[in-house]
């Protein structure tokens, strides 16, 4: 599902980045890229396709992009670079290792660094790494050996086995498994302290750094920016009132006598690009890729130019909510004076923790709604 959008976008980048390819590589390209158990590559591999199956020698680097898998349960005596949604490498890589994809599991060798950019990442127990690893993951754990550090930053981190230099990442839950050795020191950055599940070993020092706020120069920045922002609201609503009175008067009349009905409409209204994501994601998780590319090409721009209508749409939701809420404080004030009344005191309600975010997120989807609830009853 949205692991194969996810495969495809780094397949490109990584064809980008692959091109132009020396002289002496074999490039190979089929929907099964297989090296059987007893082929040897007598020089660099280039291959794509929907999967990779290495089991025999590289006597070079593998370059490999697959849409489904690649897994490498032979010999690469040079580096690796792989895009794929799932990789497995149990094998053994003299070099270096570059990985990229929605789930990596590393059961084998690795000569050199191994480099992992992924959402689910794992180094098992048999796992043994020459000199650091390098990971950017969701989720990651490491159970092998590993010749020097372990550096990057993780949501969740559970790491066992062995450690030959430093153990250092920025992690919102670190776990240290029983067993562990770290022959330098541990430094994590965390809002939360380490959980340390059994006996473990470290000859450094044990430190934790927690997670600094934004500073104040990034603070004030931020709270300028929401400032333009309301200003920025309160100009627009006023132009859309002063363009449109009467259908901006009668929409609030329509969020105020039928709340309800209004709430369902923009509720309904604002489901659509979720609808098309979801279509989208089906067609392309039950079909094939050929299949599916030309759905997908038709439905995208469909979901571009109904979120463009959204976004026209979501500039004039102020208005209604604003006029409703600054006729019930004013109802005397002029149409202009009440939307302004009622702005700031949507703002106000909208900074309240928690609660302010659910009233906002109600009131604007109500907002959303009344336009359609009151067309029928202004001309057009």
């Amino acid at each position: 599902m949205r692991r194969r959008a996810f495969t495809l976008v780094l397949a490109i980048i990584a064809v980008a980045v692959a091109l132009p390819l020396p002289a002496a590589a074999q490039r190979v390209q089929s929907n099964v890229v297989l090296v059987r158990a007893d082929d040897v590559v007598r020089e660099d591999l280039y291959a794509a396709g929907n999967s990779i199956v290495v089991s025999g020698v590289i006597q070079g680097d593998l370059v490999a992009v697959a849409f489904d898998s690649i897994r490498i349960d032979g010999v690469v005596e040079g580096d690796v670079v792989a895009v794929s949604s799932r990789i497995e490498i149990t094998g053994r890589v003299d070099g270096a290792v570059r990985l990229a994809g929605w789930s990596v599991t590393v059961d084998g060798d690795v000569g050199d660094d191994l480099f992992v950019g992924a959402v689910g990442m794992q180094t098992g127990a048999a796992s043994d790494v020459g000199r650091d690893i390098l990971v950017w993951a969701r989720r990651a754990e490491m159970l092998g050996s590993v010749g020097r550090d372990i550096e990057g930053t993780q949501r969740t981190t559970r790491v066992g086995g062995s450690v030959g230099g430093d153990l250092e990442v920025t992690s919102a839950a670190l776990s240290l498994l029983p067993g562990l050795t770290v022959d330098g020191d541990v430094r994590y950055t965390s809002d939360q302290e380490a959980v340390v599940a059994g006996t473990i070993t470290v000859d450094g020092v044990v430190s934790r750094v927690q997670a600094l706020p934004p500073n104040l120069r990034v603070r004030a920045v931020r709270l300028l920016v929401q400032f333009i922002s309301a200003l920025a609201a309160v100009g627009i609503g006023l132009a859309i009132l002063w363009s449109i009175p009467r259908r901006s008067l009668a929409a609030a009349r329509a969020l105020m006598v039928s709340p309800i009905r209004s709430l369902a409409w923009g509720i309904g209204v604002a489901s659509v690009p979720a609808a098309l994501v979801i279509v989208t994601i089906g067609i392309v998780a039950t079909t094939s890729l050929s299949a599916a590319g030309p759905v997908v090409l038709v439905l995208v721009p469909v979901a571009i130019g109904v979120l463009s209508i959204l976004f026209l749409a979501a500039l004039s939701t102020p208005v209604p909510l604003a006029l409703a809420a600054g006729s019930r404080l004013r109802p005397s004030w002029s149409s202009y004076a009440q939307f302004v009344t009622g702005f700031a005191v949507v703002a106000i309600v909208a900074l309240v923790p928690w609660i302010g975010g659910v009233l906002l997120t109600v009131g604007v989807l109500a907002g959303l709604g009344s336009w359609l609830v009151a067309a029928d009853s202004v001309d057009a």
